[in-house]
C-alpha cells in the first residue's frame, strides 16, 4: 500500500486531547475529509488512527482529535512521527 505523508506532529494542543500537526500538503481541506489515517513511526511501521475531528489553525497548522492518540498517550518518539493517508482514504 502506498502512503502519502500529509503532516508532522508538533505537540499536544490544549486540554481536550488534541494534537497539533504541521501540514505537508497544500490541500488543507484534506484534513477535514479524513476519517481514517495512519501514524508512521520511525521504524516504518504504520498504526491506524481514527480522526474524530480536524481543523486548520491560524498559524498554518492543523489540530486533530483522535480516539487512539491523546497528549497523555502520544505516539512513541512523538516528534519524529508523520501523519499519513492512502489513496483509499476518502
Amino acid at each position: 500500500m502506498d502512503y502519502f505523508r500529509i503532516g508532522l506532529f508538533l505537540r499536544p494542543h490544549g486540554i481536550k486531547g488534541e494534537l497539533k500537526l504541521l501540514p505537508l500538503t497544500d490541500d488543507l481541506k484534506r484534513f477535514a475529509r479524513l476519517s481514517d489515517a495512519f501514524i508512521e513511526a520511525p521504524e516504518g511501521v504504520y498504526q491506524t488512527v481514527t480522526a474524530e475531528s480536524a481543523r486548520v489553525a491560524a498559524e498554518n497548522s492543523v489540530i486533530i482529535n483522535s480516539r487512539e492518540l491523546t497528549p497523555l498517550k502520544p505516539p512513541k518518539n512523538f516528534a519524529t512521527n508523520t501523519f499519513a493517508w492512502t489513496e483509499n482514504t476518502p
